[in-house]
């Protein structure tokens, strides 16, 4: 953290919304000084690891100008990707090549082996989480066509990158005190982010992550809120895909009896959310609320819709954890 906390632009992009901050750091509070938030229309961005992910870019072009507009010039960003739009891998290796070039190689022929496809041409971010018997790795790989697409506003200039990430990993890294105090810094627990119908899964074991599954989720699957038997059908959906995530953890040879929390990072509550995970799990449910953390200077957030206040979060959270 910078002795000036000086602040930091995060843009979050995703198939409903574009949301971009400018926030610093207060100690483990987030300031949040200037936001803008618009939705678009569905479909313009359908997030894909394998091809692009606008579908009109004249109008995506419309809708970025539109939320930059007031932020003066083409700031520098810190940029949240939908997790459905890359491709993300644990890798267990023995040791970490000493050049930058060799690592991707590595990381790609690895991800190529995982997923039974070709990258091709991509942008791969990684990260050592730390090293047990092996290096516990964090690899993630972009299609350069993509960002491309993301990063495009006309012929002439471009938003100008300065992180690339994805919403589940800002999220996290958003809570990390909070989940920290609750399981400690060996704990073993999951985390379940759930924006714009991206539902990630992580499970951490000692600490250290173990285990991540990304499932991109229909629009009804995404609404925990949907009216009438559509909600319960929704969040019947939810909690099943947490029950497939643990029983591939499970088919890993990991112990599930080490796992003690289930952190929630969700668009909406859950009704009897504690019953349900202590039946289901037997685990103590918690659910994670970004405005103990975040807060608005200017108050103007008020007006925002539940989706659209979530996604400003978003961008604070990429703001500050880049």
């Amino acid at each position: 953290m910078s002795f000036f906390n000086r602040n930091s632009v995060g843009l979050s992009i995703g198939p409903t919304h574009l949301s971009i901050v400018s926030a610093s750091r207060r100690g483990e509070r987030v300031e949040v000084k200037r936001f803008a938030v618009e939705a678009i229309e569905r479909k313009i961005c359908r997030p894909s690891p394998v091809e692009k992910n606008i579908t009109d870019l004249a109008r995506w072009q419309s809708h970025l100008r539109s939320v930059l507009k007031e932020f003066s010039n083409t700031p520098k960003v810190n940029l949240s990707l939908p997790d459905s739009a890359a491709r993300t891998v644990l890798l267990d290796l023995q040791q970490l090549p000493g050049e930058r070039k060799e690592f991707e190689k590595l990381i790609q022929w690895h991800m190529e082996k995982t997923f039974l496809s070709s990258l091709g041409e991509s942008r791969f971010s990684y990260q050592a989480l730390g090293r047990r018997t092996h290096w516990k790795v964090l690899a993630t790989a972009i299609k350069k066509e993509v960002i491309e697409q993301y990063e495009g506003l006309d012929g002439s200039r471009s938003i100008e990158v300065k992180t690339i990430g994805l919403s589940s990993l800002y999220a996290f890294n958003l809570f990390r005190t909070e989940i920290a105090a609750q399981v400690g810094e060996t704990g073993h627990f999951i985390f379940a982010h759930l924006l714009d119908q991206n539902l990630t899964i992580l499970i951490f074991e000692g600490g250290l992550l173990s285990f991540i599954r990304v499932k991109e989720l229909s629009e009804q699957e995404g609404r925990l809120d949907a009216a009438g038997g559509g909600a319960k059908d929704s969040i019947d959906l939810f909690f099943g895909e947490i029950g497939t995530a643990l029983s591939f953890y499970d088919a890993g040879q990991k112990n599930l009896s080490n796992l003690t929390h289930l952190f929630f990072s969700i668009d909406t509550p859950i009704p009897d959310l504690e019953r349900r995970v202590e039946e289901s799990f037997h685990l103590t449910p918690v659910l994670l609320d970004p405005y103990r953390i975040i807060r608005f200077a200017s108050g103007a957030e008020t007006g925002l819709s539940e989706p659209a206040r979530r996604t400003v979060v978003s961008a604070a959270a990429a703001a500050v954890g880049g």
